[in-house]
């Protein structure tokens, strides 16, 4: 029921068992009779995809539920099962949820963007004013250093008085 393939090339000297397999699983021999509480998780699993189709209208028994997967699996399966406008429906709300994703991505992208903008204009500013400081510590004249750091003599005038220049 359960068979196993491993990659390997044509003269059989090279072969990748751990890094690729196919399994192939024959449902058709899965007896699907056999009490659940017996199952092992994989017949678990074979039980749910040999039947799942009725559990798409029907509850599911706990021992499926309780193992790990199985219950979104069956979710996924009604969906995949519903009717035409159901699914275009459910397909719909799910582009909705990616493209809200998507916007608040590229609104988060912007601000950080527009945070950059704003911290390098600051840096420009805080540069400007601690070359103005330095300049009229060294009693360069006022003319030069507006013009030099594109600060106006009123600017100028406040960090003087700001440093207790006179």
């Amino acid at each position: 029921m359960h068979n196993i393939f491993e990659f390997r090339n044509q003269d059989d000297s090279l072969r990748l068992p751990n890094s690729m397999a196919l399994h192939y699983l024959e449902l058709c021999k899965f007896n699907g009779n056999k009490p659940h509480s017996l199952r092992t998780p994989f017949e678990k699993w074979l039980h749910v995809l040999k039947f799942g189709k009725k559990y798409a209208t029907m509850n599911m028994p706990d021992v499926l539920k309780s193992e790990e997967g199985i219950e979104m699996a069956v979710e996924l399966l009604k969906k995949v099962n519903a009717d035409k406008e159901m699914r275009q429906l459910m397909e719909c709300r799910f582009k909705e949820a990616i493209d809200t994703g998507l916007a608040k991505a590229a609104h988060y992208d912007q601000g950080r963007i527009d945070g950059r903008k704003e911290g390098k204009q600051e840096g420009i500013e805080h540069t400007k004013l601690e070359i103005a400081i330095k300049m009229l510590q060294q009693k360069l004249p006022e003319e030069t250093i507006s013009s030099i750091t594109g600060l106006s003599p009123e600017q100028l005038a406040q960090i003087k008085h700001t440093i207790n220049l006179r």
